[in-house]
Formats: structure tokens, sequence, C-alpha cells
């Protein structure tokens, strides 16, 4: 796993340890998994933004509470909640 998006690990380590979970992966038990459009972490339970948000963040990490999900402007890195739902290219 590259370390450009270690920086993202604590919050996924904080959303864990209030009870969310990894979505299970046949291939890794790492938090961030590669995709073409870059690093995902999948969570099975939507995200509680207040605990993230109690965490100190870049001014490159943007919460996307609308649609469930963290990215990083900085790598690209994307973390999903349970609830995220892609958006529709139409």
């Amino acid at each position: 796993m590259g370390d450009d998006h270690r920086h993202l690990l604590p919050l996924v380590d904080a959303l864990l340890a209030d009870g969310n979970a990894l979505e299970p992966h046949p291939a890794t038990d790492e938090a961030f998994r590669p995709s073409q459009g870059g690093y995902y972490c999948q969570l099975t339970k939507p995200i509680d933004f207040a605990v993230v948000r109690a965490l100190p963040l870049s001014d490159k990490v943007h919460l996307v509470e609308h649609a469930d999900y963290i990215w990083c402007e900085h790598c690209w890195a994307e973390i999903y909640g349970g609830g995220y739902k892609r958006p529709e290219v139409g």
C-alpha cells in the first residue's frame, strides 16, 4: 500500500472505534484498496461525520455528508460509508 493516503487512516480508525466496520474484500484486509481511480475504503455503515469533524483535518479533505463519503484532493483517496450511492452520469 502506498503512503500517499496514510493521513486518512486516523479517520478510518476513529470510525471503526465508533462501531463502523470495513466491508469485507476477498483480496485484502487493508482498509484502503486500490482501484483504477485511486485508493478507496468501503465501510459497512454510514459515516458518523461528527466523529470525523472531531479530528484534525487538512483543508484538502472534503466531507460530503449528503452522499456519505469523504475524499481527499491531495491523494484522490475516498472513504465510502455504507449509505454511499455513486452519482448517476447522464
